[in-house]
């Protein structure tokens, strides 16, 4: 899903540790587009939805601070592409590559 705020195109992702296995509560928010560089203590929890700017350089920008799309090599959000039904919570979202989800591989 995508939403234009005047030039900005505004997209919803699922922050996705299927691959990673990251042993975290969720993916770090940076204060730039520097993966070093971070918001220390700011995170977005895994398996939560997210509405950002893809920057199309590896990046979301979440208002002031950045996350990463791939994280070693592994992605970490995952576009939505279509409305999942009300009876799929996101616990529950689907694999990597439904047809619900975009995930650049």
């Amino acid at each position: 899903l995508s939403k234009t705020s005047g030039q900005e195109v505004t997209s919803t992702f699922w922050v996705d540790n299927t691959h990673l296995q990251a042993p975290t509560v969720g993916l770090g928010y940076r204060l730039s587009t520097d993966p070093t560089d971070l918001d220390k203590g700011k995170v977005v929890p895994w398996g939560s939805l997210i509405d950002g700017i893809d920057l199309g350089n590896g990046w979301l920008q979440v208002g002031h601070r950045y996350l990463p799309m791939t994280v070693r090599g592994s992605v970490v959000l995952v576009k939505k592409l279509a409305e999942l039904s009300m009876e799929s919570p996101v616990s529950k979202a689907p694999s990597c590559c439904s047809t619900h989800w975009d995930c650049h591989e």
